[in-house]
């Protein structure tokens, strides 16, 4: 512990300063005691060490000027109101000039309707289907007309009508063949009952086409001779 008491009192020492220090009298500065021996230090004890009188009045504060002592700021000029120029209002502009109005123009060309490309096959329908003419007077001649039909979506060509049967001298025919029909048209051919004989005589009409359904229809013909 000496060593250490020895070092403590060696640095009170220095920081204090002697009598010739710039704290002695000729400085004006509080009386210090002599310098202790530092061979001798060892042996003091803390409480040896005396203090220096030191008045607090003798410690000289410095005036520090009031937080209200300080100067305003100096006065911030306002921004000067920035006048906005005046803008001239923009000129009138003119209104666009009248236009023509499109020459007329003339319609286009009635178009002839495209070919029916959808055509499907003949069908051949015949009215009426069966034929009787009664009783009539020998050699009297009574015509009786048949109608033919195309109700399919192709054209039907009828190649000819043809009669047969047992009494086909008793029946006349007359039309025009070959022909033929377009879908939806229409035909007629006249057969002539003209018995030749007393009592009942009958045959039958043939008519060909290329209808793929009934490419031969058969027409019964009967009457009576008086």
């Amino acid at each position: 512990m000496r060593p250490m008491r020895a070092l403590l009192v060696a640095v009170l020492i220095a920081g204090c300063g002697g009598p010739s220090g710039p704290s002695g009298a000729d400085g004006g500065g509080p009386d210090f005691a002599a310098p202790i021996d530092l061979a001798t230090a060892g042996d003091l004890a803390v409480a040896d060490l005396a203090a220096p009188d030191l008045a607090v009045a003798d410690l000289a504060v410095a005036d520090v000027a009031s937080p209200a002592d300080l100067a305003p700021p100096p006065d911030l000029v306002a921004p000067a109101d920035l006048a906005s120029p005046d803008l001239a209002p923009p000129p009138d502009l003119a209104p666009p000039p009248d236009l023509a109005p499109p020459p007329d123009l003339a319609p286009p060309p009635d178009l002839a309707p495209p070919p029916d490309l959808t055509m499907g096959p003949p069908q051949l329908w015949w009215s009426p289907g069966s034929v009787a003419w009664g009783a009539w007077p020998v050699g009297a001649a009574v015509p009786e007309a048949i109608e033919l039909e195309n109700r399919g979506t192709g054209d039907l060509h009828v190649a000819g009508v043809t009669l047969a049967g047992p009494n086909q001298a008793d029946f006349l025919l007359s039309g025009q063949f070959p022909t033929t029909i377009a879908p939806g048209g229409n035909t007629a051919f006249s057969i002539t009952f003209q018995p030749t004989a007393v009592g009942a005589r009958s045959a039958y009409a043939t008519v060909k086409s290329d209808d793929p359904t009934n490419p031969q229809v058969r027409i019964l013909l009967e009457g009576t001779g008086k």
